[in-house]
């Protein structure tokens, strides 16, 4: 209400505004009656004075309340600032033999923390090391159509890289502890 009222710009969980408000407050709460002046406010806000459709038609106080005065009440008081989430970005690596993927166990702890996962990279020349590394028989890459997935605390952008193997019966990568070749035709 008294943000409205007195046209007061900004969030007021901000300590400029809030000051500001304070002093507001200060100066319209009578000396006496102050529990019922509360009151009044507390219902005004509640019935009349409402964020998103104030009836000015109804306010005792709107032929003053400069939001009104101007046209401009549901500006009144200003929004929470949205907190500007950072953003990382990722590859992976989805290694296909005819039915088979290829999963590696992801770290305890950290994001999707335990979790099989296709092998992910920061870089792509990580990604294409990777592939040279484990001597991959490739018959064919494409990169994926990207995606987003939103945490809490940060926007993940994440290419993924399909690259179709033959032959990993005769790969190395079978037999690491941390990875496997996951069977498409079986049930989850």
């Amino acid at each position: 209400v008294l943000a409205r009222h007195g046209a007061i710009e900004g969030w007021p969980g901000k300590k400029p505004v809030e000051q500001q408000l304070w002093q507001l407050t200060e100066m319209l709460t009578p000396a006496k009656d102050i529990q019922k002046y509360n009151q009044a406010m507390m219902d005004i806000g509640a019935t009349v004075c409402t964020r998103s459709k104030p009836n000015c038609a109804q306010c005792p106080v709107a032929i003053d309340c400069k939001a009104q005065l101007s046209g401009r009440q549901t500006e009144y008081p200003g929004k929470k600032p949205k907190k500007s989430i950072p953003e990382k970005f990722a590859w992976l690596l989805v290694i296909e033999d005819e039915h088979l993927v290829h999963l590696e166990k992801r770290p305890p702890v950290g994001i999707w923390g335990g979790l099989w996962c296709f092998p992910q990279f920061a870089e792509r020349a990580e990604l294409d090391a990777y592939i040279k590394d484990k001597q991959l028989k490739m018959t064919s890459q494409q990169e994926l159509v990207g995606f987003r997935h939103t945490f809490s605390h940060f926007h993940l952008d994440i290419q993924p890289v399909l690259v179709r193997v033959s032959g990993i019966s005769n790969n190395q990568i079978m037999e690491q502890s941390s990875a496997l070749w996951y069977n498409l035709s079986h049930p989850p």
